[in-house]
């Protein structure tokens, strides 16, 4: 894929995902303007990163470069060389109008790609996933070949790491998945990039703050509460690199997760179940070096 071909397919998909015209109006506060506009002004360079002013936009090209994946795995493309497939997001059916319904705003945006992320990776197993257009419901359900009854999973982008938030996160996943009231495997799967950060590490070791948070939905899963939800998914990014600016520079992307289980839940979740395992997308970046 040739440097430019990414930062405009990535355009592309977010615009058909968009009313029309949408993007051309400034709405900085969105995160989908804001990875529009990325978008927009790297292509304006050439499709190269500016060295070294603009390295500290490595975060938020690691976040389009995953999310773009996302967008990948639903459009049927090749996850291998990170081209789209079909941009028409499968026509007019119910994953595109629930997708639709829901990005404009600023305040749900985030939590769809939540549920997005989580949903095109069980595509790729191959497992059937159907998001709920029924408000107070989980977001997703997933029926998954080998296990009796579907798993329910409720999704939300955190942005505060205390216990207390994510002891109300937890609670509100519990009664959701409640709702429906069938026999099924719950799980809360929580984005928690915003409190982590997108950093650069160099190996697979938990970082400090996500055994913490670990530790605080460990307790909102003792004491024989929240029984419908019978585990927690805990989701964020990083990358690692190899090479050094001012050089072509090969990043793996990753977004990584751990899973924590209800000691005593409802229905227990069977150790071998593909809940969700992350993924890395590796990608090359050009540096433009700039006349000091």
């Amino acid at each position: 894929m040739q440097r430019t071909e990414f930062f405009v397919l990535q355009k592309t998909i977010l615009e058909k995902l968009f009313p029309e015209k949408w993007f051309a109006v400034a709405q900085p506060d969105h995160p989908a303007y804001r990875k529009w506009k990325l978008c927009d002004d790297i292509l304006k360079q050439g499709g190269a990163i500016r060295y070294p002013e603009q390295k500290e936009l490595l975060p938020e090209i690691a976040r389009l470069v995953l999310d773009s994946a996302v967008f990948v795995a639903l459009t049927e493309g090749n996850m291998n060389e990170l081209k789209f497939g079909s941009l028409d997001l499968y026509g007019d059916n119910p994953v595109k109008r629930f997708i639709q319904t829901r990005v404009t705003e600023v305040d749900l945006f985030e939590d769809v790609m939540v549920q997005l992320a989580l949903g095109a990776w069980h595509k790729v197993e191959k497992h059937i996933v159907t998001p709920s257009e029924k408000e107070g419901f989980p977001d997703l359900e997933i029926s998954i070949p080998a296990y009796s009854m579907p798993f329910l999973f409720e999704c939300k982008r955190v942005t505060s790491g205390t216990k207390n938030r994510i002891g109300k996160v937890i609670n509100k996943a519990n009664a959701q998945i409640k709702v429906p009231g069938k026999k099924a495997y719950g799980i809360a799967t929580l984005d928690i990039s915003d409190v982590v950060g997108v950093h650069c590490v160099v190996d697979d070791e938990v970082p400090s703050i996500v055994k913490q948070l670990a530790s605080f939905a460990k307790s909102s899963l003792g004491g024989g509460y929240n029984r419908s939800v019978g585990a927690v998914v805990l989701m964020w990014d990083d990358y690692l690199r190899y090479g050094e600016p001012p050089e072509k520079m090969l990043f793996a992307f990753r977004r990584c997760s751990i899973t924590i289980t209800h000691p005593t839940p409802l229905e227990v979740i069977p150790t071998t179940a593909p809940i969700f395992k992350g993924y890395t997308v590796e990608y090359s970046i050009h540096w433009e070096s700039r006349p000091k």
